[in-house]
């Protein structure tokens, strides 16, 4: 009884701890991984990268596939994003004009400082548009809004 209850013991062990390498092994998916290394890249570079990656592949990519484009495409661009997402919410519609004003001047700063970034976007989408499945992903507001909530992006579509 004693070595049935030992056995038993050393079994439930093995278990739990293959159960939770698999559990450790999932909280850090090749995703997560690929876009740490992103981040560390020129945001311009990963961008013109997927352009020309949509221009060779994009006809044939799959929804699935538009997806992970379109996800780093926004983790190439939260920089941005973050930055605008935090200046126009320190405005809203009772601030005084001066104010407001202020924050259209330092957008302005921005959208010159990111113009490279922007504009490899706006082609990246176009070239999206001009497949199915990419305009079906450009067109799905609802599964955007929670990839940039996932990413951590404060910024609303």
């Amino acid at each position: 009884m004693k070595k049935l209850f030992v056995f038993m013991f050393a079994l439930t062990l093995g278990l739990c701890i293959t159960s939770c390498k698999q559990k450790s092994g999932e909280a850090a998916p090749a995703e997560t991984e690929q876009a740490e290394a992103q981040a560390e890249q020129d945001p311009v570079e990963v961008m013109k990268g997927l352009v020309e990656k949509a221009k060779a592949e994009g006809a044939n990519w799959s929804i699935d596939q538009w997806k992970d484009a379109y996800k780093q495409a926004m983790i190439a661009m939260k920089p941005m994003l973050n930055e605008l997402g935090s200046l126009t919410s320190s405005v809203d519609e009772k601030s005084d004009p001066s104010k407001i004003a202020e924050m259209m001047e330092k957008a302005k700063k921005l959208e010159e400082q990111y113009k490279p970034l922007q504009d490899a976007m706006n082609e990246f989408e176009a070239l999206a548009k001009g497949t199915e499945n990419g305009k079906a992903v450009n067109d799905d507001e609802e599964w955007g809004k929670s990839m940039m909530k996932e990413l951590g992006i404060n910024f609303d579509l």
